[in-house]
Parts: structure tokens; C-alpha cells; sequence
């Protein structure tokens, strides 16, 4: 994703983090050439060899329910409620993951371009985030809805009082 920057989403403190190079901070197995991190309060992304990559990683890490789903790119969850576009996503995971073994099982067997197996990992990355942001959403629902009961039963009860 050569747009990366416009997929990252406003800090849990409200304001917009900003993508930065980072040379000095390393992965386990490749360099971390960028990072996202919020001037405002210090949170910090997982760092990411490509933009998108850090992009992918503070996204997941901090999912904002204020987006719709049907903002979402990649995955046409217009129209979808938000237990729908989960299942849909649950399938979709399924069969990035099927693509990425066979993928890697050809690789050792066959000559497998570098460009589809980075191809197939970045979607399921932006699956995951999807999923995450599908999470965020129930889990708000819920909370709406524990809202929505807890003020029904104080109303109910000062309406019920003698």
C-alpha cells in the first residue's frame, strides 16, 4: 500500500499520530524502518520494515470503533452488520491462510515470486486489523446496549417507587 498514511487511525487520546522513519529500532528478523507514535500522549505502534506495515501494526493495536466497517478498505463490507462482515472476514482469513501455506509449500519445491507471498501476507495482515476493528465494534455495541438496559431499569424503578 503506497497510501498507507491515510489507513492510520487517530490515537485513543484523540489526537493524529504521525508516521515516522525509525532506523535505530529493530525487529526480531528485519529491520524496523517505521514506526507510528503519537506526540501527544507517547503511545508508540509496532515498528514495520514498510509504512504499511507500521500502519497495519498501530491499527491493530489500537482499533477506533468510530469507523465504520463499511469505510473499511479491501474487503466490501458495505451493507454488512457488524457480526456479518466478522463471519465474512473469518472467511477471508481462512483462505489467505490456505493461499500462504500452499504458497510456501510450492516455494520450496518450485520457484514462487517473493511478490505473492508479500502480496498474500499483506492482506492477511489487513484482515487481522479488520477483525480487530470488528472486535472494537461489538465489544462498543455490547456496551451500548448494557447502557441502554441499565437505563431502562433506572427508569423502571423511579416509575415503579410508591
Amino acid at each position: 500500500m503506497h497510501d498507507a498514511k491515510r489507513f492510520i487511525w487517530p490515537c485513543p487520546c484523540g489526537k493524529r499520530p504521525v508516521l515516522n522513519s525509525a532506523p535505530e529500532v529493530k525487529s526480531r528478523r528485519l529491520p524496523a524502518r517505521h514506526q507510528i507514535d503519537c506526540k501527544a500522549c507517547g503511545r508508540k505502534g509496532p515498528p514495520g520494515e514498510m509504512p504499511w506495515q507500521a500502519v497495519v501494526g498501530w491499527d491493530r493495536a489500537f482499533p477506533d470503533a468510530r469507523l465504520p466497517m463499511a469505510n473499511f478498505p479491501l474487503f466490501e463490507l458495505r451493507g454488512l452488520s457488524t457480526r456479518e462482515a466478522r463471519r465474512k472476514l473469518l472467511g477471508v482469513r481462512a483462505e489467505l491462510e490456505t493461499w500462504r501455506a500452499a504458497v510456501r509449500r510450492l516455494g520450496s519445491t518450485q520457484d514462487v515470486r517473493c511478490d505473492d507471498s508479500d502480496r498474500i501476507d499483506a492482506y492477511l495482515r489487513w484482515t487481522i486489523v479488520a477483525q480487530a476493528l470488528a472486535a472494537a465494534h461489538l465489544q462498543h455495541d455490547q456496551s451500548d446496549a448494557a447502557r441502554r438496559i441499565a437505563n431502562r431499569l433506572a427508569q423502571n424503578a423511579l416509575t415503579q417507587e410508591p
